[in-house]
């Protein structure tokens, strides 16, 4: 099991890694870039679900490669 200073670590990074991302994306001091933008967004980057940042089965009814593998084994 994960003990508390290393799920803190984690946290800590993915926070670090998500506020350098924001900075590249809307510039490098936008007013709405707060701690909680940042934690947000280090829970969970996809902020969207367009076709560039979501699921490419749902968009392009591309199949999986799971399923590819399940279909030639059938």
């Amino acid at each position: 099991m994960m003990d508390k200073a290393l799920r803190r670590m984690h946290q800590r990074r993915a926070k670090l890694r998500s506020q350098r991302r924001l900075k590249v994306l809307f510039g490098p001091n936008p007013e709405f870039l707060t701690s909680r933008v940042i934690g947000i967004h280090a829970k969970t980057p996809r902020a969207c679900s367009c076709y560039l940042c979501g699921n490419p089965r749902r968009f392009f009814r591309q199949v999986t490669r799971q399923e590819k593998v399940a279909a030639l084994l059938d």
